[in-house]
């Protein structure tokens, strides 16, 4: 191509580099590949927000219910093991005749003169039964002291409401001791 003068060569120059340009972009926005490459970009962008809203909100609160759920888990194991203790301090009605076997361990073990044990008429109370004792023994204030210990290190729940002390006629350094106490059994459902 032959130009008359150097402006004539600039628009030419110019006017192709721009039409050039059209056609590459054309073809870049309109091919199908740039159509589906937009698309892709387009689902990729909204997958990466999706994740950044699982991150900010969702996987906090999915991080409270694990937290939550485990401490139900630990508090359920809790009240299984109150439970236990529960029941071996408050054993149920087959489990009765252990209550003299323990109290006259506890009697040999202190060295205690077991005189007797009256278990009374038992009182009903719900979900348990209240059962009254009165023990009798014939110790020295110290062996008392012992005994009573004893009976507090017992894995079932004794409670001793009232302690009558009387000198021993034949021997004073010995006591004459009356105790009244209270047992308590589960209910057999």
């Amino acid at each position: 191509m032959n130009f008359k003068d150097k402006s004539s060569a600039n628009r030419f120059l110019w006017t192709a580099g721009f039409v050039g340009l059209l056609i590459m972009t054309s073809f870049h926005f309109c091919s199908p590949y740039a159509i589906e490459s937009r698309k892709l970009k387009d689902k990729a962008e909204k997958l990466r927000k999706e994740i950044q809203l699982v991150r900010q909100e969702k996987l906090p609160s999915l991080e409270r219910e694990k937290r939550s759920l485990k401490e139900v888990e630990e508090n359920y194991e809790k009240i299984l093991r109150k439970i236990e203790l529960a029941e071996k301090r408050i054993p149920s009605t087959e489990n009765l005749g252990g209550l003299l076997e323990e109290l006259n361990r506890i009697a040999k073990e202190e060295k205690v003169d077991f005189i007797q044990v009256k278990f009374k008429e038992a009182k009903d109370l719900n979900k348990y039964i209240k059962l009254p004792v009165e023990i009798s023994l014939k110790c020295s204030l110290e062996k008392l002291v012992l005994y009573l210990d004893g009976i507090e290190k017992l894995p079932r729940l004794v409670r001793v409401n009232f302690i009558k002390i009387t000198a021993d006629k034949d021997n004073g350094l010995n006591l004459d001791i009356f105790l009244g106490a209270e047992s308590y059994v589960l209910k057999e459902s």
